[in-house]
């Protein structure tokens, strides 16, 4: 039986791996809704730059429905069949409806975030591909992600 599935929303660098880490080393199983676009992108034999991501991802999107990384989660979960989960990426709130439907009261969802300034001096030290290493362009892309400006030219 499922006890708790935990759902982590949050900006870029806000801390929400380190949440993850702390899960994991308590016992959760933990998804990310982000690697399962990841994982579509590198199964096309793209490179995993943001650039790559998001295109992948808008395109299964338009084919499968909106919530086609949180079905992938919630059928991972299922066929766990019982445990602590921590899911970690959620972005709209279609994907938080997905989760209270399946998983009822044992879903929970958090939200992990810290300061501009924090957030990019974490994005910066990363140093992942395809992240920003200007305040500019990390300005640019924190919009983009929070729908603030379209996603181009961070």
């Amino acid at each position: 039986m499922v006890l708790l599935v935990l759902g982590v929303t949050g900006p870029i660098a806000a801390g929400k791996g380190e949440l993850t880490e702390l899960a994991k080393s308590h016992g959760f199983v933990c998804f990310s809704l982000g690697n399962e676009a990841r994982e579509e992108t590198t199964k096309r034999g793209l490179s995993l730059t943001r650039e790559n991501i998001r295109a992948t991802a808008k395109e299964v999107q338009a084919e499968f429905g909106r919530t086609i990384w949180a079905t992938r989660v919630v059928e991972k979960i299922r066929s766990r069949g019982e445990g602590n989960f921590l899911v970690e990426g959620f972005r709209v709130p279609i994907e938080v409806e997905l989760f209270k439907k399946e998983f009822s009261e044992q879903f929970k969802l958090v939200a992990v975030t810290a300061s501009f300034e924090t957030r990019f001096s974490r994005a910066s030290s990363r140093n992942r591909e395809g992240e920003p290493l200007t305040l500019e362009a990390f300005r640019n892309l924190d919009n983009c992600e929070r729908g603030v400006q379209p996603c181009s030219g961070y």
